[in-house]
């Protein structure tokens, strides 16, 4: 349930920014590579996450390569409120 909630948060966010319907966001795809967001949209979705999940992520988390897919960010946020 909770990866659920995290996956329909991400889907949808980065749907709005990127302007692509969920259909065309794929969860393993690099979020940069594929411009579903950009380095500076970074510190917007920290924020977006920290609001509504109340989890911070770590400079850390967001060098890992799990912050680069919405698969892996949602392994990373899983394990952040486990």
């Amino acid at each position: 349930m909770t990866e659920d909630k995290f996956k329909s948060f991400l889907l949808s966010y980065f749907s709005e920014r990127s302007g692509l319907n969920l259909n065309e966001l794929h969860e393993e795809a690099d979020i940069f590579a594929e411009a579903y967001i950009d380095s500076l949209g970074v510190f917007g979705l920290v924020a977006e996450v920290e609001e509504n999940f109340s989890i911070s992520l770590t400079e850390e988390d967001m060098l890992s390569e799990k912050f680069r897919s919405i698969g892996g960010l949602v392994e990373l946020l899983s394990a952040k409120e486990a």
